[in-house]
């Protein structure tokens, strides 16, 4: 309706570049304004996602388990809930996803593009973008050869181009990520003390919700072997441990210091990444065979059953992120 201004309306100004809605528009210009089409253009990132986890699921299980394994990632309620939406956290999830890839098969030009999608796909692909940044330094701690400036240069295109666009944004606008007249004003205010301890509490709630509590039992059953010394932690599970800590931590301060940035689609990302490494725990980790057999069924059927958890009265039920 705007010819593609580079400048939305204010109305419609989330404050982020919004390089998903020029794709939308420029499906609808030419495949006509319809639902069909927007849900035509999540396909190719859906199907991104598939063939990027077999790449990953390839390369931290070393070939083993890769469809049970592939199948434990895919049904977790949230995932599934946003691949039947107009969903700009699945493409998000799509360039982390990406980027990982690139990272561990040490691919700087695929980076440097997965980041820059990363950077333009929402305002939290800032927080992915940094979670990559540091589990890329993780991964080359020990290489001598790979010092922080070498690993950074990848990152710096897109820094550079989401700076220019919120420099233009600014002296276009006035204003920067958010204005007082904003739809989504709400979502920056900050909480209280009592609302802090509050998102304590929902942040808790959230990583366990719809089933996700039993993505965790396998994670406790590895760190409670590991502190025994029963399990020797390989190197893939402290990949995987150290990703997920990252994240876990790199959410927080949205999720904990303002009222309304804490719904489970924002952490679709940590749900995957909590999934993986519980796949690997099951199916990669030598476990007692017993154990194992209990815990294929319990993980399985209880993240399933996630679709199921109903709240009564007001508390929120997440409505995109269960089917």
């Amino acid at each position: 309706d705007h010819h593609f201004s580079l400048v939305l309306p204010t109305e419609l100004d989330a404050g982020y570049p919004p390089a998903l809605g020029y794709l939308l528009a420029l499906v609808w210009k030419i495949a006509g304004k319809s639902l069909f089409s927007a849900h035509l253009l999540m396909l190719p990132f859906t199907l991104g996602i598939i063939w990027l986890t077999r790449n990953l699921v390839d390369y931290f299980f070393n070939g083993r388990n890769v469809v049970a394994a592939m199948l434990l990632v895919f049904i977790d309620t949230t995932f599934l809930s946003q691949t039947i939406l107009f969903s700009t956290d699945l493409v998000m999830l799509f360039f982390m996803l990406l980027a990982l890839h690139a990272v561990i098969r040490r691919k700087k030009i695929l980076l440097a593009l997965a980041i820059t999608g990363l950077l333009f796909s929402h305002m939290r692909g800032l927080q992915v973008a940094l979670t990559i940044g540091i589990f890329d330094l993780f991964l080359n701690s020990g290489n001598r050869n790979r010092n922080p400036v070498r690993i950074a240069l990848p990152y710096l295109p897109a820094l550079v181009l989401f700076g220019t666009w919120m420099i233009f944004h600014y002296y276009s606008t006035g204003w920067i990520l958010h204005h007082p007249g904003s739809p989504w004003m709400g979502c920056y205010e900050t909480v209280d003390a009592k609302g802090f301890l509050r998102n304590i509490i929902i942040y808790a709630w959230r990583l366990t919700d719809l089933g996700k509590l039993f993505l965790w039992i396998p994670v406790f059953t590895a760190i409670f072997f590991i502190i025994k010394g029963k399990l020797k932690s390989d190197t893939t599970l402290k990949q995987l441990f150290f990703l997920l800590a990252v994240m876990l931590l790199v959410n927080a301060p949205t999720m904990l210091f303002y009222k309304m940035l804490n719904s489970h689609r924002y952490l679709l990302p940590f749900y995957y990444m909590l999934a993986m490494l519980s796949a690997y725990i099951i199916f990669a980790v030598p476990l007692a065979g017993r154990l194992r057999k209990i815990l294929i069924p319990l993980v399985f059927l209880g993240l399933t059953s996630g679709n199921f958890w109903v709240y009564p009265g007001k508390i929120a039920n997440g409505w995109d992120a269960t089917l």
